[in-house]
């Protein structure tokens, strides 16, 4: 009888951790916030994309191959990775390219209120990348996010942070980071989504539009534009990807 009552106990916490993952739309990854979200996985997720970024201030463009993903290690911890290669050209000059620094997030999830996902994390950069490319700095952050369904199609996010960015020798900037998204479920296999990020270090705020089409399987088509609102990001930029639940 007592195991019987505990297999019942373990399949109702199951069924709540998976209601609350529709609710929130969970399977839906943002763009500028991919990381630094409160979305929460069960099994391992990897997104391979490519961008296409244009600075009209300083006349220049970059391309950047990215690839990231997350790990769940228990219940309420995650680790999440990326990394890539960018390549920049000025208008005029030669071009630089090498890989872009590692990054590794660690997420602990809140356990949850109603259907909200509450998240706390840290993030860490390995400075392996080229400096050429303004890489080979190691960064530390610390934020908090959520994500609250407003009804069964759409689903809003907040987050926030703190970031100590590394500048140049022994120097270490502070920078601020605020981010808000929204999700909205077209029908079963097609979601818009909307952000808006700003990072107080660097003068760097965007708008970002995207789409995330869910194919056959566990792959989804995700594509995404970005405007720039400050000096610190790109003007418009260009992204294109296709993510993998395993």
């Amino acid at each position: 009888m007592k195991k019987q009552i505990l297999i019942v106990f373990a399949v109702a916490i199951a069924m709540q951790d998976v209601m609350a993952s529709s609710a929130t739309k969970d399977d839906v990854r943002f763009f500028q916030h991919f990381q630094r979200d409160a979305a929460q996985s069960s099994v391992v997720y990897v997104e391979g994309s490519g961008s296409y970024a244009k600075y009209d201030d300083s006349d220049l463009s970059a391309t950047a191959f990215v690839v990231q993903g997350g790990i769940p290690l228990a219940a309420n911890i995650e680790v999440g990775l990326g990394g890539g290669f960018v390549r920049v050209k000025p208008e005029n000059g030669s071009s630089e390219s090498g890989l872009a620094d590692i990054e590794i997030v660690g997420k602990y999830h809140v356990r949850d209120q109603g259907n909200n996902r509450v998240t706390v994390g840290a993030s860490l950069t390995l400075p392996i990348g080229d400096e050429d490319i303004g890489q080979g700095d190691t960064d530390i952050g610390f934020f908090g996010a959520i994500r609250h369904p407003v009804d069964n199609k759409t689903v809003v996010m907040g987050m926030a942070g703190l970031n100590f960015e590394e500048q140049g020798d022994d120097d270490r900037e502070t920078s601020f980071q605020l981010g808000g998204g929204v999700i909205y479920q077209v029908d079963r296999q097609l979601h818009l989504s909307g952000e808006l990020g700003l990072h107080t270090e660097g003068d760097r705020m965007a708008l970002t539009a995207g789409a995330d089409y869910q194919t056959q399987g566990r792959g989804r088509l995700r594509g995404a534009v970005l405007l720039g609102l400050d000096d610190g990001s790109p003007d418009l930029m260009l992204q294109a990807g296709y993510l993998v639940r395993f």
